[in-house]
């Protein structure tokens, strides 16, 4: 039975540490809380006071969040009902405490975001009871021990952002309640081991940024409850696995920055929760899987960087929620029209393709964007930047671009536009950017310009009028601002 007036919580400030470990800690005269709080506030708290490992009916320690520095002392062993201990982002230096191993009823661990180094010592697989496992960010070093394959009852592990030697045990597919392992930034090298497979309860594996090679094994579509897979920023090469179409609770699917080929099979587009598809900067090739979106709420959409050909797949805003399509830098032809309908769009980047047709009509239904490399669309109030650079996009530039307000580039560089430049171009008041070049418009440039240059462009850098084949309307053929505008052969045409 609690004496009366106890509280089983004790929070502790600065003022509650003594200025010298001589000074008298004043611990001792509480009666034991079974949760402890440091919270120093952002002050240098120095070192652990080892009199806490006296409170030995102590359930939980919470030290995270301050400046605690120099090597985690000895003694915490005392606690021996200890439940969780979390010591996060701290200064911690030297080697992870070794002695924790002993707190046998211990269910939380996290010693995550401090300057320990040197190995994971091979005693911190024999938590009976541990669930969390946190030793990211440090600066831990070694071979990962397989000797971790034995925390038969921890449910989430991070232990990268760290400087490892070697691979992933295999044995960690031994980890049969896992189901969040993060071993990202650690790097690592060799093959993904296909053990890792049977791990049939995991849902997050983040293994992005190490120095992986070989294939994806294609035994992960055993996993059947995985949600977020991320393996970008590798060196994984060969074709991602048509068994992944089996994975029907993915929506993270993020293969990014890795040497991976052949065409994108069809079944990724069978993923009915996909909502985030990062396949950019590999050698993919041929062309997109056609029905993607078509069966998924996609969200997120970066395959650029690329050689994907043929046309932006018809359905890709079917689900109604995509915000940012990302397909620079590809292949792609004909037209525009799956886009005109997507609503939900706020980020666009399609230049450096091959696109052809008319700037479409209907973009007046995207009305949130506010990065697009399109030009147009009349609700487009919050639009700051139009590119459309380095494409085959025919036709005229639309008077309507008046009603995009905030626009403060526009570049239609590089493309077979035509007809004559709109006057209301020049009357766009945050307008500081304009590249109209490389294209076959006639006439001449609007004097309209001449307003902009004064107040429009007036914190641009380098105002170049090339000559359209007579006397230009505002005067000197330099002035101060942004403005490029020339066409294919150096000429107006009259």
């Amino acid at each position: 039975m609690m004496a009366m007036g106890f509280s089983p919580y004790i929070f502790v400030s600065p003022s509650f540490f003594p200025a010298s470990s001589n000074g008298g800690f004043p611990l001792a005269t509480l009666e034991t809380p079974l949760f402890f709080h440091v919270n120093c506030c952002g002050i240098s708290c120095g070192e652990i006071p080892t009199e806490i490992f006296n409170l030995t009916n102590l359930r939980s320690l919470d030290i995270s969040r301050n400046n605690f520095s120099g090597h985690f002392p000895g003694g915490i062993s005392g606690l021996r009902n200890l439940v969780v201990l979390d010591a996060f982002s701290n200064s911690f230096s030297g080697p992870l405490p070794v002695e924790l191993s002993e707190l046998e009823f211990l269910k939380v661990l996290n010693l995550a975001g401090s300057y320990f180094n040197g190995p994971i010592p091979s005693a911190y697989g024999s938590f009976k009871r541990l669930e969390f496992l946190h030793l990211a960010g440090n600066f831990l070093s070694g071979n990962i021990p397989p000797e971790l394959s034995n925390l038969q009852t921890v449910t989430h592990m991070e232990i990268g952002y760290n400087s490892y030697e070697g691979s992933i045990p295999w044995q960690l597919g031994n980890m049969s309640e896992l189901q969040y392992l993060d071993i990202a930034g650690a790097n690592l090298s060799g093959s993904i081991p296909r053990q890792l497979s049977n791990l049939t309860k995991l849902q997050s594996l983040f293994l992005f940024r190490n120095q992986f090679t070989g294939l994806i094994p294609w035994e992960f579509s055993r996993i059947l409850p995985l949600t977020n897979l991320d393996l970008s920023d590798n060196s994984i090469s060969g074709p991602t696995p048509e068994s992944f179409a089996e994975l029907e609770n993915l929506r993270l699917l993020s293969l990014m920055y890795n040497e991976m080929n052949g065409n994108v099979p069809d079944t990724i587009a069978e993923l009915p929760s996909l909502d985030t598809l990062f396949i950019w900067n590999n050698v993919f090739t041929g062309s997109h899987p056609r029905d993607l979106g078509k069966n998924s709420k996609l969200r997120w959409l970066d395959v650029s960087s690329y050689s994907f050909i043929g046309s932006i797949p018809p359905h890709i805003c079917a689900g109604g929620q995509l915000f940012k399509l990302i397909l620079f830098s590809n292949k792609f032809t004909v037209n525009l029209s799956p886009l005109s309908n997507c609503s939900s769009l706020v980020r666009i980047r399609l230049e450096d393709n091959s696109f052809s047709g008319e700037i479409p009509l209907m973009l007046k239904n995207i009305p949130d964007v506010t990065y697009i490399d399109l030009s147009r669309k009349r609700s487009c109030k919050p639009m700051l930047v139009v590119e459309l650079q380095a494409n085959n996009m025919s036709g005229v530039v639309p008077k309507s671009i008046s009603n995009c307000k905030a626009l403060e580039v526009i570049n239609l560089a590089s493309n077979q536009l035509s007809g004559h430049i709109p006057e209301e171009l020049a009357c766009l008041p945050a307008l500081s950017d304009v590249d109209l070049s490389h294209n076959n418009f006639r006439g001449s440039i609007p004097g309209e310009f001449s307003t902009a240059i004064s107040c429009s462009l007036q914190s641009s850098a380098a105002y170049r009028n090339y000559s359209f084949g007579e006397k230009d309307r505002m005067g000197a053929k330099e002035k101060e601002g942004c403005l490029r505008i020339h066409n294919t052969d150096g000429k107006c045409k009259a």
